[in-house]
């Protein structure tokens, strides 16, 4: 496919692990780069949906920025796909996240979008056991039922927030020590922060964030200090943590900060801003009812 600058290779391949369709982009302004993702049917599937979604208007009257997003995850990489408007149009972006090979993603401009699910309908219509891959979403699998190593974590789900100049991943997951919500922040200069919190500091979290909205703190900087038991419940490694929450203020509006302080003397963090305090506060009962079902 040949839109303005760019040229879009569309390869079915097959291997051990079945069909996936090669999708690389190649920019006439910058000659030798390319960009390649490896998708699979599911992956394929969620750009035909977001392409149904946005043609009968679900998405229209959006300001500027990222619209919408919908995520897969599967065993090794995960798959973002973006709806995005800014001045020159609406586009798709897609993002495949692998250990190895990076982050990597291709944009697919409205002007293309029929173009682009007319020839994965084809590739389908040749090939249909493209369809009967296996699919990747692992979000709603129940963990009685998945057959894993004990050491290899199982994601329960996957939830997004985003606001202006920064980006919250959350991953609600279990290992051999427990739940645990995974929350990677991303700020515009794509610099990431990921903290861990065990399923034991639910509960004095979400009454916190509670508090907060209901402003019913007493002083303007309110710091708790909660140390991880050694109980197995409530811990996610063999070494106990220190969690410190900050609700703090700035320029730019209050935020609650949550650090992470690792026996080995390592410290992470992250900030979530005051307008965001509702979705996360859903997003953390959310984590704590799936804990419990």
């Amino acid at each position: 496919m040949k839109i303005f600058h760019r040229v879009i290779h569309l390869d079915l391949r097959s291997n051990e692990k079945g069909m996936y369709l090669k999708i690389t982009e190649v920019p006439y302004s910058i000659p030798g780069k390319r960009s390649t993702v490896l998708a699979t049917s599911a992956v394929a599937d969620l750009l035909e949906e977001f392409i149904d979604e946005s043609a009968s208007g679900k998405y229209d009257g959006g300001s500027s920025g990222t619209l919408a997003s919908k995520y897969w995850t599967g065993p090794g990489k995960k798959y973002i796909v973006d709806l995005v408007q800014n001045p020159a149009g609406r586009f798709l972006r897609l993002v495949e996240m692998h250990p190895s090979r990076g982050k990597v993603s291709v944009i697919f401009p409205e002007s293309c979008w029929l173009q682009l699910k007319r020839a994965m309908s084809d590739m389908v219509n040749l090939f249909p056991q493209f369809k009967l891959t296996d699919d990747i979403r692992v979000f709603e699998t129940n963990p009685k039922t998945t057959q894993q190593a004990d050491d290899q974590p199982h994601v329960l789900f996957t939830k997004t927030m985003a606001i202006p100049q920064k980006r919250f991943f959350f991953d609600l997951a279990e290992n051999k020590f427990g739940y645990y919500l995974k929350v990677s922040q991303v700020n515009f200069k794509k610099e990431r922060s990921t903290i861990l919190i065990p399923v034991g500091l639910f509960a004095p979290l979400l009454a916190l964030v509670d508090s907060y909205i209901s402003k019913q703190f007493k002083n303007p900087i309110d710091k708790l200090r909660f140390v991880d038991s050694e109980d197995e419940d409530s811990r996610l490694y063999h070494s106990s943590r220190n969690y410190f929450f900050d609700l703090r203020k700035s320029n730019y509006g209050r935020n609650l900060r949550i650090s992470e302080l690792a026996k080995s003397g390592s410290r992470s963090s992250i900030s979530i801003p005051e307008s965001c305090f509702p979705g996360f506060k859903q997003i953390i009962q959310d984590a704590f009812d799936k804990t419990k079902s």
